[in-house]
């Protein structure tokens, strides 16, 4: 019992020893390079040093990427980590105040880019999010969509139509891209896979057209059609697009039930 107490007070002490290289580097624009040099035992040691008892610690391996990043241009650095489980992804953001104490925000979705949309110097942070609420769908294709967020007071919130440059990046960089990708997989995608592949890539265009308010209900013909369709995967696909337009809430709900008893049949039916 005494050999293991020692042990543990090792293990505790040595992973304060090594989060702790991350606090004696400034956070700063200059030292950028350096503290992008770590690597992820060190950063998972420093974010678990942060943390109260009770936080869950995260492991060197749930960090797919981390990097530190001056997002609004004004000499201080961010740390950046992307973590991800089997069924979700997030990006989590912490800053250190002139005083020494930090904070954090996390945002949902998948690793995509941080691009400055409005020449303000200021970056926007763009994360593929889920258009599902259960994050992936394991081997079948999941409806993401690249939301753009911006830098407001130390937070980052959605990016809305009236961000400079927000419409130009939708209509220039990912609408054409998107639209040749619908086309592409509607030719060469096996017929019993083709009508979800094409629909979650529909999806993401419509979800586009609605930010934008091009189309307030993009989406809303083709999930009615989607409801109606023997295969579950639609018919979850609906329920995605009406609970994420306004006023449909009633067809969302009969959308759920309508999935649930399709999973039902089709686990019946299974061998």
């Amino acid at each position: 019992m005494r050999r293991l107490a020692i042990l543990l007070m090792i293990f505790i002490y040595s992973r304060g020893a090594i989060g702790s290289e991350i606090d004696t580097i400034p956070w700063t624009a200059s030292n950028i390079a350096k503290l992008n040099k770590l690597d992820k035992a060190t950063v998972a040691a420093f974010i678990n040093n942060l943390g109260d008892s009770g936080s869950p610690v995260l492991d060197p391996y749930r960090i797919s990427s981390f990097k530190w990043e001056d997002l609004a241009t004004d000499g201080r650095a961010e740390l950046m980590i992307w973590t991800y489980f089997p069924a979700i992804s997030w990006l989590t953001i912490y800053w250190r105040e002139p005083d020494g104490t930090f904070h954090a925000q996390t945002l949902s979705g998948e690793k995509n880019e941080i691009k400055d949309l409005d020449g303000t110097g200021k970056k926007e942070i763009i994360m593929d999010s889920y258009l599902d609420p259960a994050g992936r769908r394991g081997a079948n294709p999941t409806p993401v969509w690249p939301q753009v967020y911006r830098l407001q007071g130390e937070k980052y919130v959605p990016a809305t139509k009236d961000l400079p440059g927000l419409y130009a990046y939708y209509e220039r960089e990912i609408l054409p891209k998107l639209n040749d990708k619908i086309d592409k997989t509607k030719r060469t995608w096996p017929p019993g896979e083709v009508d979800n592949a094409v629909a979650v890539l529909e999806m993401q265009r419509d979800k586009i057209l609605r930010v934008l308010e091009l189309d307030p209900t993009a989406g809303l013909e083709e999930a009615k059609q989607w409801v109606k369709s023997e295969n579950p995967d639609m018919v979850y696909n609906s329920w995605c697009v009406f609970q994420d337009i306004p006023g449909h809430k009633i067809e969302a709900d009969s959308a759920h039930q309508t999935w649930l008893q399709a999973m039902q049949r089709r686990r019946s039916n299974a061998p």
